[in-house]
This record gives C-alpha cells, structure tokens and sequence, in this order.
C-alpha cells in the first residue's frame, strides 16, 4: 500500500514539474522577470570616492542598461565654470567692403598665401595661373569663389561668405567650402563621403577604427587641426571624432540607412577619412545641441534670430516665437590618399562677455540618478550601453526673466550612449544641464 502510495505521489510530482516548464509559462516569467529588472534600480545613487575621481566608469543602471564610460577628468570644473554671452563677430574694421571685392584675404590672410598654406596641408593646390575668382553680394554676405584645373584636369573649387555685420564692416567666415568637382559624377546624389562619415558615427560607435593604407590618422588630423585653427583663428579641443571609410564600412552603412533601392547614392571611390573637430572653450569641446525655446512678448535682442513665427489667424498679430540658439557648429574634413577632397569650415561667433561667473557643476551622482530615471521613465527593455559623459559646452539663452533674450553658451553634461534596436545600434545623446542635473532634451547624435 505504501508503495503504491509513493508511486502515485512521484508520479503526481513528475506531472507538476513538466506543467511549471511549459513553454508558454516560460516565456510569461520570463516577461515578468524583463519588467523587474527594467523597474528594479541597480544604482543607489552614490559614488565611492575613488569613482569620483575617476575618468572612466562602470556600473550597472538596470539589468540590461550599464554604463561603461568616459567620463570627464573632475579637475577641469572643481573650481565652477563662467558661462558667456556670444553673438556674431566683427573682426574687420576697413572702411568699405569694395576694398575687400579688390583683395580678399582669409582672416588677415591673403588669399593667395591661404592657398599655398591649403595646399601644404592637403595636397590639394591651386595653380596660380588658372584660378579664377569671383565676388558676389547678397542678402547680407559677400560670397567668394576660387576654381580651377589641375594638371589631371579635375575641377577644385573653393567657396566661402562673410557675414555682414554693418553697411561698412565684415564679420566671420560661415560656410567655407572646398570640394574636388568630379565632372564625371556631377549629377550625382550628394549622399556622398561627409554623410556617411556622419552617419558611421552614429550608428556604428565600436567600429574597429583602425589606420588607412596610406597615412595615420593621428598625423593627418594633427595637420589638418593646426590648418582650421591658423585659418580661422580659433582654438580647436584636441578631442575630435575620425572614422575611417572603407569599401567594407560603405556596404555596412549604405545597407543600414539605404535600403531604398530608388535612393540614389553616390559610388564609393577610395578609401577616406571623416574628421571632425569642435572649438575649445575653458579646456572643454562646445558641441552643437541646438537648442529652441518658444517665447510670447518677451523683449528679444536683435541678434538672436527667430526660427519661425506664430501668428493668430484673425488679428495677423505675432503671438509667439520660437528662436533656435546660436552654434559655432563642428569642422569637417574629408582627406583620402590624394589629400583634402573635401573641407566644410565655419566662425562666425565670438564671446562678448561674461555671462555667469565661476558656476558650480552640480555632482556626477545628480547627473547619474536624473539619467537613470529618464531611462526609467522611457520604460527603455532593450540593451543599452552609456559610453560617455563629457562635460561640455552649449548654445542656450539667457534667463527670460533678466530682460531681454541673449544668446549665450554654458555648461552641460553630454551622456552619449547606444542601445539595440530592431535595425542594430542607434548612438543618442541626452543632454544634462550642468547645475541642477536636469535632462534637458535628448537628439540622436551626428
């Protein structure tokens, strides 16, 4: 009788066991279990000392969410950061514009001189008895073209505009321009080596970035940095984004972002470089955030542009603004085995003054514990990895309740990270601000 008993109580215990590993149940807990893990905080909200100190993090937000980062050396803001207010510059004080049309230079840099010191740089001269120059005024700049032929007969040209300032004085460079002229590829799509550098970047962020065939990447960026910061007297950050272009690399991207076959995509050529580099300001990189802000009837100074306008249909009335901030925006070369191909440069803001003196940057934990609820909040389950929290500087606006709307530039956190998404990796960028460790909006990174 006993071992009959036992009999039907192993059975009974073998059928409960099969039940609990149904499928169906599994992948049930296994949700459930997903949810935990995306509610359950990993991170307490404090830091060791020796994490603090640190230039490089590792921990855990979530199960599938940890940070892995490098993180801004704490020395560079122990003692706060001012914050400035910043407009369009006026660096040329001659009294006409027509003595500019007669003789352009670069920055006090004659255009003849700037050429040569181009060509130095990028192997990428310009015959002297072949340029051709010419000078075109409209609506509010001055816009000069230089062209020519090489002994190969390829069209270079190089373009750039001076902002008008006043009706006898020249501001920055904006624009600056210089492309190789393909004639045999003239119709086609400009999808071309600046937008898949760009979009190598921000999709493919632990790409194996290894040194082209034929020069270090190191020493070329070295080159080209020096030629941007003597061109347009500005002072660049040593840390700057280069990624590699290969045949391999074109496919990977061009089957990720392009898989319309109707795009019309330029062929891949050669092998290339994409660099791009940021002004310095304090010892920090100012990046672009473009930054936006919706205002009704407060006072606005005359430099900062409006973006777009809302007007009330029945009285014609402006009813409210909304005013894009002001950004030096980033140099972008493209550099291959002949040299510059390609070169988008651009100054046309200057500091004209302290805004906020020596600021206090709020803690690193406030920065994290605000990150890791925008997270939560977002209810983000997919893997996702924060690879760097850099303290920077951004275009924003001053306070509306200080009088009138100025255009300024002041710190902030940058938390890059990449998470999985159906298609592979997306590289996004939330952005911090710098005092009270507040997420202040969140663009994918470019």
């Amino acid at each position: 009788m006993l071992k009959k008993r036992f009999l039907i109580l192993l059975t009974a215990v073998v059928f409960f066991a099969v039940s609990c590993s149904n499928p169906e149940d599994d992948k049930k807990e296994k949700k459930q279990d997903d949810v935990s893990n995306k509610e359950t905080a990993y991170y307490s909200g404090n830091l060791s000392e020796e994490q603090k100190e640190s230039t490089h993090l590792t921990l855990k937000f979530f199960k599938n969410i940890i940070v892995d980062a490098d993180v801004t050396d704490p020395s560079q803001y122990k003692d706060g950061l001012d914050s400035y207010f910043i407009g369009y510059m006026n660096n040329d004080k001659r009294d006409s514009i027509s003595s500019y049309c007669k003789k352009p230079d670069v920055y006090g840099t004659p255009l003849s001189k700037f050429m040569k010191e181009l060509a130095d740089a990028g192997q990428c001269g310009f015959l002297e008895k072949k340029r051709d120059v010419n000078y075109s005024k409209e609506d509010g700049w001055i816009r000069v073209t230089v062209s020519c032929r090489d002994d190969d007969n390829v069209k270079r040209e190089l373009s750039f505009q001076r902002y008008l300032t006043g009706k006898n004085t020249l501001g920055g460079i904006d624009s600056m321009l210089f492309q190789i002229k393909d004639d045999a590829h003239k119709d086609e799509s400009l999808a071309g080596e600046c937008d898949f550098g760009e979009g190598m970047t921000s999709v493919f962020p632990d790409y194996d970035r290894d040194d082209l065939s034929f020069g270090k990447k190191e020493e070329i960026g070295g080159r080209l940095k020096d030629l941007t910061e003597k061109t347009l007297k500005l002072e660049l950050s040593d840390k700057y984004d280069c990624m590699p272009i290969t045949r391999d690399t074109y496919r990977m991207l061009t089957a990720r972002l392009y898989d319309n076959k109707s795009e019309r995509i330029r062929p891949f050529h050669s092998d290339y470089y994409y660099y791009r580099f940021y002004p310095m300001v304090n010892g920090l990189r100012w990046v672009d955030n473009s930054r936006r802000v919706t205002v009704k009837e407060e006072p606005i100074a005359d430099d900062v542009g409006t973006q777009s306008e809302m007007i009330d249909n029945q009285t014609k009335k402006v009813t409210s603004r909304t005013l894009s901030s002001m950004s030096e925006g980033e140099q972008v070369f493209i550099y291959n085995e002949k040299g510059i191909r390609e070169m988008r440069l651009s100054n046309i803001i200057e500091n004209k003054g302290v805004y906020k003196k020596k600021l206090e940057i709020c803690p690193l934990e406030t920065v994290l514990t605000n990150v890791q609820a925008r997270f939560m909040g977002k209810g983000v389950v997919l893997p996702a990895t924060i690879y760097n929290i850099e303290l920077c500087y951004a275009s924003a606006f001053s306070d509306i309740s200080e009088g009138k709307i100025r255009n300024v530039l002041e710190p902030c956190w940058m938390v890059e990270y990449w998470e999985e998404a159906w298609d592979g990796k997306r590289c996004t960028a939330m952005w911090v601000d710098a005092m009270t460790g507040e997420v202040i909006n969140e663009d994918d990174v470019n």
